[in-house]
């Protein structure tokens, strides 16, 4: 196995529980410690999949109206109404509570959920670039122990690399358990990428792929289905 493949193999091992997440703040965390956040972003929530309460849970963002992003890995043999969208969650309290209407895989360990009506808030996609090493990342997520809040964690880029299934990148820092499907937001708050995997002291994040916030789409207006069977 390939030094490369073992990361990968350690990380997806050790991100394999759900995490809780923290506000987020202006103030710009110290590299790799994750600070929690009294006020979160309210584009940003827990995905939960087995009740408001349970341990079971990933992080997830939307980034269109009605397209949310997590980690694939956090959708496996799971079906849309079985789960659980808590938008700007934090201290059992939540600004959105939503059911996708479908859950579908994107790229590498990206999926993508659909919603019936809009998110209550979308982050901005970054443009597609190459992340250069020692470039500034944000990484947010509901990691424990701190699940029922969002943490932001500052994390510099260590490489990025391409495999058939999609690019990846190596951050420097870690979240935890329950931080799969959060996103790396660049310097501007741009969503870069989806936490995918945590060691002790590097993440792993499958970068998201083009066209992403189009995936999904809208939901149709009152009485639009009517005016065009008219038509």
């Amino acid at each position: 196995m390939s030094r490369t493949s073992a990361l990968v193999a350690s990380l997806l091992i050790a991100l394999g529980t759900p995490v809780r997440a923290q506000t987020v703040s202006p103030a710009v965390p110290e590299v790799g410690v994750p600070e929690r956040q009294d006020v979160p972003d309210p584009a940003i929530g827990r995905f939960n999949f087995a009740g408001y309460r349970s341990k079971r849970h990933c992080t997830m963002f939307a980034v269109g109206p009605t397209t949310v992003l997590t980690a694939a890995h956090c959708v496996r043999g799971l079906r849309a109404g079985e789960t659980h969208l808590l938008f700007g969650y934090s201290r059992m309290e939540w600004g959105a509570h939503l059911t996708p209407a479908s859950i579908g895989v994107v790229g590498n360990d990206v999926a993508v959920l659909c919603l019936g009506e809009p998110a209550p808030a979308a982050l901005a996609l970054a443009p597609e670039a190459p992340l250069e090493p020692g470039e500034a990342m944000v990484a947010v997520g509901y990691g424990t122990p701190v699940r029922h809040m969002q943490s932001r964690t500052r994390c510099p880029v260590l490489r990025e690399g391409a495999t058939d299934a999609g690019r990846s990148v190596v951050l420097g820092c870690a979240q935890s358990h329950g931080a799969s499907g959060g996103p790396v937001l660049n310097g501007r708050g741009e969503a870069v990428a989806v936490i995918s995997a945590t060691s002790r002291t590097q993440l792993l994040a499958a970068r998201i792929p083009p066209g992403a916030a189009e995936l999904c789409a809208p939901p149709a207006r009152p009485g639009e289905a009517a005016r065009e069977a008219v038509d």
